[in-house]
């Protein structure tokens, strides 16, 4: 029985996607071009004799439609918060503008690894971690210089909750006030509050 490679690489998209789900920090990674990333891509080119750009664009697609959802999701929320008064609009675009530079800068630090060995990629993020303390700190300075309560600063991280953000440690929390619950994905649950 021949199976079409256009189907193949079908399943296996949407194979990985599944798997994705399970851990998105890793499936992110994946997405762009960098050694784990390259790595996986090869394997799975090989593996179901596909061309490994193809595979590539299968991958790229699936990153791109994902944030586009965020985005969406995170848009949707905010509106929801200047239609019950928590947010002004202009607040509400400073988040938005905030999340868009925030974002342009984790695809420039993307790039930058781009191609180093797993060991030096290792190296380069063990620097970034205190980094990230520092930027967690002016974040929440950010917010408190544009009147918006801390507790927003999770949609600036990325995804619909972000990375850092509410509920975990060091995060931003709940509108609500509420601890944050983060599934095995690691997304955010917003659910309650859309």
């Amino acid at each position: 029985m021949h199976i079409p490679k256009n189907l193949v690489v079908a399943g296996v998209a949407t194979s990985m996607g599944i798997a994705g789900l399970a851990a998105v920090g890793t499936a992110s990674a994946m997405t762009t071009t960098g050694t784990s990333g390259d790595n996986l891509i090869t394997k799975i080119a090989e593996k179901f004799n596909l061309n490994q750009d193809e595979v590539k664009a299968v991958f790229d697609e699936a990153h791109e439609e994902r944030e586009a959802a965020q985005k969406q999701q995170v848009e949707e929320a905010l509106t929801q918060a200047v239609t019950d008064g928590k947010l002004t609009e202009d607040q509400k675009q400073k988040l938005l503008d905030k999340r868009a530079e925030l974002q342009a800068e984790r695809q420039a630090e993307r790039t930058e690894i781009e191609g180093l060995s797993d060991e030096d990629r290792q190296t380069a993020m063990e620097g970034k971690r205190e980094e990230m303390d520092t930027k967690r700190q002016e974040l929440q300075q950010w917010l408190s210089d544009n009147g918006i309560d801390e507790t927003y600063g999770r949609y600036l991280m990325g995804g619909r909750g972000g990375h850092g953000g509410p509920g975990s440690p060091g995060g931003f929390g709940r509108p609500d006030g509420t601890a944050q619950d983060s599934g095995a994905s690691g997304q955010s649950d917003t659910s309650t509050e859309q």
